[in-house]
C-alpha cells in the first residue's frame, strides 16, 4: 500500500514501523502466497524472503535479560543465519542499485551483517545478557498527568 501512495519508508513513525517489524514475516509469506508480483522475478522472491526473517531478527535484538542460556545459545546461531539470509536477499532486492548488488546498502545494514554479530557473541560472553542491553527498546514509559 505504501508503494502504491508514492509514501517512502523514510517517513514511517515509530509505531508504524513497529508494526511493520512485528508482521514483516507475515507479510513475506503472504506476499509470495498471493503473488503480488511475479514469483519469477528474483527480486520479489529476495524481498519476500528478506522479510520472513527481519521480525525474528528485529525481536532478538531487543533482548536483554537472558532466562534460558541453552535456548539464547542457539538463538545466537538462529540470528547470525537470519542476518546472513536478510543480507543476501537484501543485496538482491531492496539494496540493489541497477544492477549491481548491494549498491544501496545502509549503514544500519552493514552494521547489522559486519558488528552485530560479534558485539552479540561479546555482550554475551562479558555479561551473559542480549544486545538489547544497549537500547532502549525494552523501556516502557508510563505517562503520567496530574
Amino acid at each position: 500500500m505504501m508503494w502504491r501512495l508514492g509514501k517512502l519508508f523514510s517517513s514511517l513513525i515509530g509505531i508504524e514501523l513497529q508494526q511493520f517489524s512485528m508482521y514483516a514475516k507475515e507479510l513475506g509469506k503472504w506476499m509470495l502466497k498471493e503473488k503480488i508480483i511475479s514469483t519469477g522475478r528474483p527480486d520479489f522472491v529476495a524481498l519476500c524472503k528478506a522479510l520472513t526473517v527481519w521480525t525474528d531478527i528485529e525481536q532478538f535484538l531487543k533482548i536483554g535479560k537472558i532466562y534460558a542460556h541453552e535456548y539464547y545459545q542457539e538463538q545466537m546461531k538462529e540470528f547470525k543465519k537470519n542476518v546472513d539470509i536478510f543480507y543476501e536477499c537484501g543485496a538482491k532486492s531492496f539494496l540493489k542499485k541497477g544492477k549491481k548488488a548491494g549498491g544501496e546498502e545502509t549503514a544500519y545494514v552493514h552494521t547489522l551483517k559486519y558488528y552485530m554479530p560479534d558485539i552479540m557473541e561479546i555482550t554475551y560472553l562479558r555479561h551473559l545478557s542480549g544486545v538489547g542491553i544497549f537500547t532502549m527498546q525494552g523501556v516502557r514509559f508510563n505517562f503520567v498527568f496530574l
